[in-house]
């Protein structure tokens, strides 16, 4: 389903994810090259919001199996999809504010 003739939420992305892809495509115009980005910048937060879920559940170290303690495996997912997210994100430019219609800053500023 396309809200304002944008292109809809890619299937099996969380309800974050999704929210999130709805607003960027409604601020900014992006070609294929583009929505492909943040496709997946959009599944990086949701492997990211996973490993933080797996890291909170298990805490940061993990028993290996002669009942050592080791860092939580799912520690480098996190810091990676950490990474890969930043990385899509900058890679659009979203850290620039969208286009306004009009010279002057936005309202309430």
């Amino acid at each position: 389903m396309k809200s304002k003739g944008r292109p809809a939420p890619p299937k099996g992305l969380s309800r974050e994810a999704s929210s999130i892809w709805r607003r960027i495509v409604d601020d900014y115009e992006l070609d294929s090259a583009g929505l492909l980005i943040l496709r997946n910048a959009m599944e990086s937060l949701d492997l990211l919001r996973q490993a933080q879920a797996a890291v909170a559940a298990e805490g940061l170290t993990v028993k290996d199996r002669f009942g050592q303690s080791k860092q939580n495996p799912n520690l480098l997912t996190l810091r990676d999809a950490k990474a890969s997210l930043l990385s899509h994100l900058k890679q659009l430019g979203l850290d620039l504010e969208p286009l306004h219609s009009g010279p002057g800053r936005p309202s309430g500023h």
